[in-house]
């Protein structure tokens, strides 16, 4: 392969994994994964609530993950007929409307099991929410991916390279820094709702919080593509 070649080729692969150059390992004493580029989470209580930081006052998508002390009850199984439970929340004229479930399915990510399913219109009317429940050791965990179906689609992909890099860590006998809630619930603390939620604004007004989540990193991977065709054309010129 010539060099320009070469040259135009590395800068098209670089451009494709642009978007998650920036991506961050968010860490706590139980868990490990990935977050999109931008995003950040905060500790409300037992819950993490993560979002990203270029939607300013409405998000169209939150990451909220958890952990309970694990009791007699606390088993894959039972977080799967969980999962396979419609769930009743109000809808936007304050009906109440049970949720659609799309899946629950078991899956291993990096050698840890999780019950993994979607449902839709469980947490907030309007959301897609996917679940990711499971057990290890002590603890039972639970994580939350919603966003607005409007742009689910755009952030199903940040979602997934996200539960690819989730880790389970090990767990210390003793954990007094794991804010966990105890042990008189049966299955994880599935969130209530998710805070502060707003619905997003309409679709052309929604920035790139989703595929890349930051308008900047998606900005210098246009920049390094052209700088690279400007170097293809150089080096053509040369060539001639």
């Amino acid at each position: 392969m010539s060099l320009r070649k070469t040259l135009l080729a590395s800068a098209i692969l670089a451009l494709i994994s642009f978007n998650w150059a920036y991506a961050v390992n968010y860490k706590t004493s139980y868990l490990s994964f990935d977050l999109p580029p931008s995003w950040s989470c905060v500790a409300e209580g037992t819950e993490y609530v993560c979002s990203s930081g270029l939607q300013k006052g409405k998000r169209d998508a939150v990451i909220v993950f958890t952990a309970k002390e694990r009791g007699p009850s606390d088993s894959f199984s039972a977080y799967e007929q969980h999962l396979k439970t419609p769930r009743t929340i109000p809808n936007d004229k304050n009906q109440m409307t049970q949720s659609k479930i799309i899946k629950v399915v078991r899956n291993t990510i990096n050698g840890q099991e999780w019950v993994d399913g979607l449902h839709d219109n469980s947490e907030v009317f309007n959301y897609f929410t996917r679940y990711l429940a499971t057990v290890k050791e002590q603890l039972g965990i639970l994580i939350t991916f919603s966003a607005h179906r409007k742009s689910y689609s755009r952030y199903s992909q940040d979602f997934d390279r996200a539960i690819r890099s989730l880790v389970v860590l090990k767990i210390p006998t003793a954990a007094p820094n794991i804010p966990v809630t105890s042990t008189t619930n049966t299955v994880p603390t599935f969130p209530s709702n998710l805070p502060q939620i707003s619905p997003p604004p309409e679709p052309e007004a929604i920035g790139s919080g989703g595929e890349g989540g930051s308008s900047m990193s998606t900005t210098l991977g246009i920049a390094l593509l052209f700088l690279a065709i400007i170097g293809y054309l150089v080096l053509r010129r040369k060539d001639n």
